[in-house]
């Protein structure tokens, strides 16, 4: 399988190297010096690479050294180098031998290109003295995939200068930098490529605008130059050209990840690509324009604009300039029809609105002048009547914008001749808008007394316009244009002269019109002053409104908080009581135990006495047991319903006072507003609305306090009981003091019901610093 690997790559070379456009031959011999001033014979190498010519000069020995490094590189039978004789090498038939010898041995090598560079010495190439440009052509389109990149920034570098554009002019070089240029495309398309192979695109876009130079636009008076360089124009390959670099530039972003900044250098670096190639002429890359349409071009102008717009990057306005530039360049004739076939509506609206609502000043002002010259076609744009606002807001942007200035490059181009001739042909549309617009942008462009007025035709065009059937919009623009360039030195064509009385009654009613809307912007500019300083006490009432309200929510925050820490306060006592409720269940059963054991171990004599305390002392602490059980279950419950009630009165309490607060602001606000109101009716309902909610909410906070003060009872009278039990607790404890003198044992007794005691006497102590708590808690609400 190797060996065979090995014939198909060998043979793929050999086809690439037949098609190589490599020339070579001997043209004479020459005779010289040699080193040690004997006689030596010189042959003059000529070589044709891509069209461009070079001229090496080798002696003999230079043909025997590179004969015996191709022949241990190479794998195929080199043929035999011409015999060397010891007398007789300048006979003038052995020359010319050696010289037919030698010329198809060299030619033999070149048929083997690919192969005899494969080591990167570049010996034959070295020998034929090749320029860098052509030598860079030669590695570009003979080596491998993985090294094609290296070459490309070499092909790039040595291609800069404009003497070897010829190189990559040849079809072949063409047809292989566009097959190039679809390979990085699916690579964008896909998101494969990586930083370095962006790199490679944009050098690609370098090359392709050197191997499509821009001729030199004809004249325009010069018509049969104009269709000469228009048809002999390369459409297919200038077709294919802006196929690959519209799709370059609208992948910009496409790239993987971390390279945006690469694919937006690559976006830009097709874009000024197409824009060499738009400076070939106004007609010739018009027909270039109407040929990429048929094929779909119109869809890769649109997702162009679409990727510049969406990606977020505040270079993205230089993408839309250019894209602006080129559809302003060649806009006319065959152009905008093929543009308003009914196949390009939907992308066509994409591109005039996205260049519509940009905010880049160049590409607004590009966009209008693309609507103005759609607007000429009349009924044959079937977005004619929002293309027509469209173009009366720009206009009135254009008036707006006191000293505004255009973009220098705009201004550049606009100067050019065959645009300038484009935009004199928009003032002689009898849309009024077309025409009042091209004059506002040509008034911008600040044109040469010598440009307006010694421009063919342009003349006649602007003292026609000065007609009293003109609407005023655009004969007054049209005399202001013809007295800057009197005013600036300039005379009327041959055959003319200054209308006068045209432009002095012109310029009249131009100028009271402009004092007529100078009144009505005072007075608009009145209005709004008055209602931002309406705006501004506003501002300040409601501030100070905010001040308030931010006072009190820090007061209510606080009650809140304390809340909070009381009812936590609360809960702790609850449990405490509860374990001290435990404890003393605990103690008496212990002593029920006891009681029971001294019985058993007492005499016969003190049995009754025993049984009689005894039975007293279960029934006190049964009643008892039972009393406080009850008690507690009691005091739990009730304790833990009024204390969730009383934190819902106080969220209501808040909820409602902040609704107070808030209607007393609407009041106050209402009834500042009310002197100021134009309707009479609808202010005083206004103020009659918040003044009873602000009562409701006020009674509403009445009502929860009422309630709060309520509960704050209950809670008292829920804990008084437990004064009552520790009475009760008190006097059983003494009972079974008296038990306990008539058995030695029974001082555990005593001891146990004294600390009974303690424990519910803590219980009470902090059930009444509760109620003191709650008590103080409702006289400060």
């Amino acid at each position: 399988p190797c060996q065979w690997h090995s014939l198909v790559h060998r043979a793929v070379a050999h086809r690439m190297a037949t098609r190589l456009p490599i020339q070579a031959s001997i043209l004479r011999v020459e005779a010289g010096r040699g080193l040690l001033g004997q006689q030596q014979f010189f042959y003059v190498v000529e070589t044709t690479v891509f069209g461009v010519c070079s001229h090496a000069r080798r002696p003999f020995e230079d043909f025997e050294t590179l004969h015996a490094h191709l022949s241990r590189k190479l794998q195929v039978p080199l043929p035999a180098l011409p015999p060397t004789y010891w007398y007789g090498n300048d006979d003038p038939v052995n020359v010319q031998d050696r010289r037919c010898r030698l010329e198809r041995l060299l030619q033999h090598f070149l048929k083997n290109v690919p192969e005899a560079l494969s080591d990167g010495e570049e010996r034959l190439l070295n020998f034929l003295e090749l320029p860098g440009a052509a030598a860079a052509a030669i590695r570009f389109i003979s080596c491998d995939e993985e090294k094609r990149a290296m070459w490309l920034q070499r092909l790039c570098e040595t291609t800069a200068v404009v003497d070897c554009f010829a190189i990559l002019q040849h079809d072949q070089m063409k047809a292989a930098l566009l097959q190039l240029g679809r390979c990085f495309v699916r690579d964008m398309q896909a998101k494969t490529a990586s930083g370095g192979r962006l790199a490679d695109a944009e050098a690609l876009c370098q090359i392709l605008a050197r191997a499509f130079p821009a001729e030199a636009g004809q004249p325009l008076d010069d018509v049969e130059g104009v269709v000469e360089s228009a048809e002999n124009a390369d459409i297919p390959s200038t077709t294919a050209l802006m196929d690959v670099l519209w799709d370059l530039l609208s992948l910009q972003g496409c790239g993987s990840e971390g390279s945006y900044t690469s694919s937006f250098s690559v976006g830009v670096a097709a874009g000024r690509a197409l824009l060499t190639l738009a400076s070939s002429g106004f007609v010739v890359w018009g027909s270039m324009l109407v040929a990429f349409f048929n094929q779909g071009g119109t869809n890769k102008i649109a997702n162009a604009i679409k990727a510049a717009a969406s990606t977020v990057c505040h270079n993205n306005a230089f993408i839309l300039r250019m894209v602006a530039e080129l559809l302003l360049r060649g806009f006319d004739g065959t152009v905008v029809e093929s543009f308003l076939e009914s196949d390009h509506a939907a992308d066509r609206r994409i591109i005039l609105n996205h260049l519509f609502m940009s905010s880049d000043s160049y590409v607004r002002m590009a966009s209008g002048l693309l609507l103005a010259r759609l607007l000429r076609e009349g009924t044959y744009f079937a977005d004619a009547a929002q293309a027509e606002r469209g173009l009366h807001e720009l206009s009135k942007d254009l008036y707006s914008s006191e000293g505004m200035t255009m973009d220098e490059a705009l201004q550049i181009m606009l100067h050019e001749e065959a645009m300038w001739g484009w935009l004199c042909r928009l003032v002689r549309a009898a849309h009024v808008a077309v025409s009042s617009y091209a004059l506002q942008v040509m008034e911008l462009t600040r044109p040469s007394p010598s440009l307006v007025l010694q421009t063919p035709g342009f003349h006649d065009t602007l003292v026609s316009q000065m007609a009293a059937h003109v609407h005023p919009s655009v004969s007054g623009l049209a005399a202001c244009t013809l007295l800057a360039a009197y005013r600036a030195g300039g005379c009327p064509p041959d055959g003319c002269s200054i209308p006068i009385e045209d432009l002095s009654r012109v310029l009249t009613g131009h100028f009271a019109a402009l004092q007529s809307n100078s009144e009505e912007v005072l007075v608009r500019l009145e209005t709004k002053i008055t209602q931002i300083q309406g705006g501004c006490n506003a501002a300040v009432t409601l501030s100070d409104l905010l001040v308030k309200s931010s006072g009190a929510a820090s007061q209510l925050e606080a009650e809140g908080t304390a809340w909070t820490g009381f009812a936590s306060d609360v809960a702790k006592s609850m449990e405490a009581a509860c374990h001290q409720h435990m404890a003393a269940n605990a103690a008496l059963c212990m002593q029920r135990d006891f009681l029971q054991t001294m019985a058993s171990v007492s005499s016969a004599g003190e049995y009754n006495t025993v049984i009689a305390v005894q039975q007293g002392s279960d029934e006190d602490v049964g009643l008892r047991e039972r009393r406080l059980l009850e008690l507690a279950e009691r005091h739990a419950s009730l304790t833990t319903q009024l204390a969730e009630e009383r934190v819902s009165l106080t969220e209501q309490l808040t909820e409602h006072d902040e609704a107070a607060r808030h209607w007393q602001g609407e009041l106050s606000a209402a009834e500042a507003m009310s002197g100021t109101a134009r309707d009479g009716q609808t202010a005083p309902q206004h103020v009659s609305v918040c003044r009873a909610r602000f009562e409701s909410a006020r009674k509403a906070v009445v009502l929860v306090r009422a309630q709060a003060a309520n509960m704050d009872d209950q809670l008292r009278s829920v804990c008084g009981p437990m004064a009552v039990v520790a009475g009760e607790s008190e006097g059983a404890t003494f009972g079974a003091d008296s038990a306990a003198r008539l058995l030695e044992g029974w001082g555990l007794l005593m001891d146990t019901h004294q600390d009974l005691a303690r424990r519910l006497q803590g219980t009470a102590q902090q059930l009444d610093h509760s109620c003191s708590c709650l008590e103080a808690e409702r006289e400060q609400r």
